[in-house]
């Protein structure tokens, strides 16, 4: 079988034939939804508080038990979580795949969009027996523009 071609148009198979369906959503927020989040905003909720608007919220999720000990995702907090994402990233190992190295800033100009985003993407620490471990970005694939290549 031929590798997939990650150029393909949606609906597009494979092979080059077509799949016959439209792989990716364009959702449109109602204007009753958006006014909704504008008035968590003005309230002054935290998005990274507040349930996932298209993805629950990760913080409530039950944590997983694996053998190294308890597994559980924390929605990110720029004021509690931003020093240790930002030394992540300016791992060079990171760096490399992340792309961003640098000040705090970068880390939080990255990292911002998400809390005040629809939902669409909640970024997480990886948290094993309460130590922070891991850096996740907990989003839906489906409304990823990455999606409009991959069947």
């Amino acid at each position: 079988m031929p590798p997939a071609d990650a150029s393909a148009e949606p609906g597009t198979a494979p092979d080059g034939g077509s799949t016959g369906v439209e792989d990716t959503l364009d959702l449109k927020l109602t204007e009753e939804l958006l006014a909704l989040i504008a008035e968590e905003r003005s309230a002054g909720t935290r998005r990274a508080t507040v349930p996932g608007d298209l993805l629950g919220d990760p913080g409530s999720w039950p944590p997983a038990r694996t053998t190294p000990g308890e597994f559980a995702l924390l929605p990110v907090r720029l004021d509690r979580d931003l020093p240790v994402i930002s030394r992540w990233m300016n791992d060079p190992a990171v760096a490399a795949f992340w792309e961003l190295a640098g000040p705090d800033s970068v880390t939080a100009d990255h990292i911002r969009p998400q809390l005040e985003g629809d939902g669409r993407s909640i970024p997480c620490l990886g948290v094993l027996d309460g130590i922070p471990m891991s850096y996740w970005e907990i989003y839906r694939a489906d409304l990823d523009p990455l999606a409009r290549h991959y069947p």
